[in-house]
């Protein structure tokens, strides 16, 4: 091995070091072929610098071959960073975490089922033109007590719209999150528009969160390839994330639209035709106070004609944060046992 070749599996070990931390931060180890695909490679050496929020490496697709994940996650084993047992690789004394994540996974179905129960439903509005489950690594790793995200694509200029039916529905089925009772719901706190479909106006510096966030949507409902859309206007993602690819979400996890759910759309549309501005107007007057005080000062509570976003306590700095100590701790532990 020369040493171009050297210098380019020493960057290699980082980034999957890095990589495995961070989703370590959420008891969730990696397969192989996980940590070929999540792989995070920003185009500074240490991955936590860059003075640009999307500044990534752009390293194209077959750059990065699984033998070379392979071989580098082997080394961090050898040099006692990162353990491996039963396919899963992991920080170093962190093993309980593979139980951890099966205890997750059996968690999905139940999870899922209850998603497509209301997205369904949504069938009925013609405004919807996506609806995805959007936690970070999709709805398989979700905590039995938590609630279910849902990212919204809306048809332009019914944004709102789209917002006051979709809530109403989890309201009459009983399924909106509130303190103390969020296991099961379904939590409806950030739709975009169609014509609004590119997000990397919303990445912070360093957003190692959201790069994983957009990449974990599993879409469960679509009109019109809207997905596919998605997809395109997000394409700046796989700069951050280059091999990673979206996967078909299974047939039975997929929401069908019905004639008559389209019949029915047609003729809600033409009876809503005009009610947006009022819409807008109503539902923003009645937002809780705190949600108001953040609007638009940041990127965690954002609120405009084509995208609703209220997350409230926006916690992707402190993942960020958290991240770079579990990356240097790995890592310093790593060199003491050697």
């Amino acid at each position: 091995m020369n040493l171009i070749e050297r210098a380019i599996q020493e960057e290699l070990k980082g980034a999957i070091l890095k990589t495995v931390a961070f989703f370590d931060l959420f008891d969730y180890p990696m397969t192989l072929m996980e940590a070929w695909g999540r792989i995070y490679f920003p185009n500074t050496p240490s991955g936590l610098n860059s003075s640009k929020p999307n500044s990534c490496s752009g390293i194209k697709y077959n750059d990065i071959k699984v033998a070379d994940i392979k071989l580098s996650l082997e080394r961090l084993v050898g040099e006692k960073i990162l353990g491996q047992k039963d396919g899963f690789y992991f920080l170093a004394g962190r093993g309980e975490i593979i139980n951890r994540r099966l205890e997750k996974y059996a968690y999905a179905g139940r999870k899922i089922k209850r998603a497509k129960k209301v997205i369904r439903i949504f069938g009925f509005l013609p405004w919807i033109k996506m609806a995805a489950i959007g936690n970070l690594i999709g709805a398989h790793n979700l905590k039995d007590e938590s609630d279910i995200d849902l990212l919204i694509v809306a048809e332009r200029g019914k944004i709102w719209t789209a917002r006051l039916f979709s809530n109403l529905i989890t309201m009459a089925l009983n399924l909106r999150p509130k303190p103390g009772r969020m296991k099961d719901k379904i939590c409806l706190s950030f739709y975009i528009s169609e014509d609004s479909l590119d997000l990397s106006g919303l990445l912070l510096e360093n957003d190692i969160y959201f790069h994983h966030w957009l990449a974990g949507l599993i879409p469960v409902y679509q009109r019109g390839n809207a997905y596919q859309k998605f997809l395109r206007a997000n394409a700046w993602n796989n700069s951050c994330l280059p091999n990673w690819q979206p996967s078909e979400p299974l047939e039975s996890r997929v929401v069908e639209i019905t004639f008559w759910q389209f019949s029915l759309g047609k003729i809600i549309d033409v009876l809503t035709t005009g009610l947006e501005p009022l819409l807008s107007w109503l539902q923003i007057k009645i937002l809780p106070d705190k949600i108001k005080e953040k609007a638009n000062r940041g990127t965690g509570v954002i609120i405009t004609g084509s995208l609703i976003k209220l997350h409230v306590n926006d916690r992707r700095g402190w993942y960020r944060d958290e991240w770079k100590k579990n990356s240097a701790n790995a890592a310093e532990f790593g060199n003491k046992v050697i």
